[in-house]
């Protein structure tokens, strides 16, 4: 019998400490996804839909996003798995449900906040993020998100410092490694990569087998 209230105890403590993380410390990150869907944004998901599915919708973003950052003349490059997705194939892993890029914190500063695009499109920016800090709970500086499903591209706010590269996501590069961006296409769309694509990815995965 003690040893069940002693369970019972615990399965008590662990409940609060799970309820207290996911309603107090959880909601200090500004972007905030289901519990079990990582890859959605929570302001707009209402269903789970399938990676071709995604993909074909992430697609279709990365279009609107590159004209976007166009029109205000900020380029943006790809990071981690988008990436490594164009180094190995030049096209999107096949079970990737995100696609990730980097910007300059100058240029996001000089983007808006919101942006409604065509009611169909949110871009949101954290305003409150800042430079070459780091913050486990918001990594993720801005997204442009699909209003009718949730779907959304990350991006991580790049700052320079000296001879490095400090990203948001924590990921700390030589700067002659990412820069100059190399011009390239991906996704039928006019983007940039790191200058030593291959060597960004190594900081990152190690091993690229």
């Amino acid at each position: 019998k003690l040893y069940v209230k002693i369970l019972i105890i615990i399965c008590i403590l662990l409940t609060i400490g799970f309820l207290y993380w996911y309603f107090c410390i959880k909601n200090e990150k500004y972007f905030n996804e289901p519990l079990f869907h990582p890859h959605y944004d929570i302001r707009y998901y209402k269903q789970t839909l399938s990676i071709s599915e995604i993909q074909v919708k992430l697609k279709d973003m990365f279009t609107i996003l590159t004209k976007f950052l166009t029109k205000f003349n900020v380029k943006c490059w790809l990071l981690f798995g988008t990436l490594l997705g164009y180094y190995r194939d030049g096209d999107m892993i096949p079970w990737d449900d995100d696609i990730d890029v980097g910007i300059l914190f100058n240029d996001l500063n000089n983007l808006p906040q919101k942006y409604d695009i065509d009611g169909k499109y949110m871009w949101d920016r954290n305003p409150d993020a800042r430079p070459c800090y780091h913050d486990s709970n918001n990594i993720v500086i801005a997204r442009l998100i699909c209003m009718e499903t949730g779907v959304f591209i990350d991006i991580f706010g790049q700052c320079i410092n000296r001879d490095k590269v400090m990203s948001s996501g924590g990921d700390i590069w030589d700067k002659n490694d990412i820069f100059p961006l190399i011009q390239t296409v991906f996704l039928d769309n006019i983007v940039y990569v790191p200058q030593n694509t291959k060597q960004v990815l190594l900081d990152v995965y190690k091993n690229l087998d």
